[in-house]
């Protein structure tokens, strides 16, 4: 059984007319949060903020003591999101890249202590099952099909049968916006991302 060391996932919310000073406290509020956690790999989402300002991606490097290995330099739409990777661990190959219609998913392989590993740092679309099923297998197109062990972390909009709620029980609006994306016409819950990343895994 190989030990895993401590990695984490977070989406840090792209806020597109934040204010400057708001942006350098948020920027330092999300490093402290890191630095409670001190992952050994550490994939955001949602990081315009820190890919477009070289001085805050220095400053929040230096703040949680890792280095931003992979992080995407462009979107394919204005309102897109990026995606950037920390770690103190050796890179082995460059960063492979996966556009979707919005978002920007990434896959770096690393010299990890067990061996070279693959870590996806994604975003799945929140707009349908469909389109987070398409990218999910877009981007395990561009891993090495099980030659290397595969870790995927990232915000992938999707539920899977250890979530301890059930959104056909929410009964606001947004709950209703949530089961339209999360269930199918029959009301069955969707899980076709999950078991598509089983069966990598497997």
């Amino acid at each position: 059984m190989k030990e895993l060391n401590k990695l984490m996932s977070y989406n840090i919310l792209h806020k597109p007319d934040e204010s400057q000073e708001s942006a350098s406290r948020r920027i330092g509020l999300v490093a402290e949060i890191v630095n409670q956690v001190k992952p050994e790999v550490l994939c955001l989402q949602e990081a315009n903020l820190l890919v477009e300002n070289p001085e805050y991606l220095k400053k929040f490097a230096q703040d949680v003591n890792l280095r931003p290995i992979a992080v995407t330099q462009k979107r394919p739409v204005s309102d897109g999101f990026a995606v950037a990777t920390f770690t103190n661990y050796q890179e082995v190959d460059p960063a492979r890249y996966v556009f979707s219609a919005k978002n920007v998913n990434m896959i770096s392989t690393f010299d990890m202590p067990w061996g070279v590993t693959q870590v996806g740092n994604i975003h799945l679309p929140s707009s349908s099952e469909k389109d987070r099923v398409k990218d999910a297998g877009l981007i395990l197109m561009e891993t090495n099909n099980g030659i290397l062990d595969l870790i995927i972390m990232g915000d992938l909009n999707s539920l899977s049968p250890r979530n301890n709620y059930d959104v056909r029980e929410i009964t606001t609006e947004y709950g209703q916006r949530i089961r339209d994306k999360f269930t199918d016409v029959d009301g069955n819950l969707l899980y076709q991302v999950y078991n598509l990343l089983r069966q990598r895994g497997q």
